[in-house]
């Protein structure tokens, strides 16, 4: 539009189709109980997931500035099917089970920014905010109860976390998360064959079904140069910092 306003759309779908593992290699046989045995609640099922991915770029040249760009982008990743999700319980023999886990989520993300050219340098600025939300709930099962396998009696209730007595608990649980990064990069050109680049990212993830949280810092740069006709140098640095809320797991 004019030189001044620019927008690009694009969309793809795919179709993937999942194995069933039947889990019959998992069946023991043992003169004691304690023989590996399987359970399959939804032996008839197929598996597949459908990923559609929706891309929206915006971008914005100001008249009279050419130096100077704006951007927003939109991307929205959507999955939706069922998989073969997997549980065991243990001590009174392995007994692993297998149920159909449906899921319908979405990875959304959105993103402002901008850069700005200085005679040969060029400065980047972005800032992206990223929320995964899984709208189906997790499949849950009642593990067996916490026995020896010869001696049928509850020895290792002090080793193990649950059991049948905790009722029916949900496994392969799939935590919202909201992320929130900001980045700036820069490409300084000192010559036609030497270059020097650097990029921060400034990121938080936060777990919305522990309320827990992750920080995390990280800074590189570089410096490229040719020697001669046929030499080339380059340096590289990196630096990371990552700091997590502490957890304790009351056994």
């Amino acid at each position: 539009m004019g030189r001044v306003f620019d927008q690009k759309f694009s969309f793809n779908s795919l179709l993937h189709r999942l194995d069933h593992d039947p889990m019959k290699n998992l069946d023991v046989a043992s003169e004691a109980r304690s023989g590996v045995f399987h359970t399959d609640y939804n032996p008839t099922d197929e598996y597949q997931i459908t990923r559609s991915e929706f891309i929206s770029e915006s971008k914005l040249t100001i008249p009279g500035a050419s130096f100077l760009k704006f951007y927003a982008n939109v991307r929205n990743e959507h999955r939706s099917g069922e998989y073969q999700a997997r549980t065991l319980s243990k001590c009174s023999s392995c007994h692993v089970v297998a149920k159909s886990r449906p899921i319908d989520n979405n990875n959304r993300d959105y993103q402002l920014g901008g850069n700005v050219t200085l005679g040969k340098a060029v400065f980047d600025y972005s800032y992206t905010k990223r929320e995964y939300r899984e709208n189906e709930a997790a499949p849950t099962h009642t593990y067996l109860l916490t026995l020896h396998p010869e001696k049928v009696i509850p020895v290792f209730d002090s080793r193990i976390q649950y059991d049948a007595k905790d009722g029916a608990l949900p496994f392969n649980v799939i935590p919202d998360t909201d992320k929130q990064t900001h980045l700036i990069k820069a490409n300084v050109s000192l010559s036609d064959s030497s270059v020097i680049t650097a990029h921060y990212v400034n990121s938080n993830v936060k777990n919305a079904f522990t309320s827990l949280s992750t920080a995390s810092n990280s800074f590189a740069g570089g410096f490229s140069t040719r020697i001669g006709k046929r030499g080339l140098f380059n340096a590289r640095f990196r630096q990371i910092s990552i700091k997590n809320d502490s957890v304790f797991i009351d056994t």
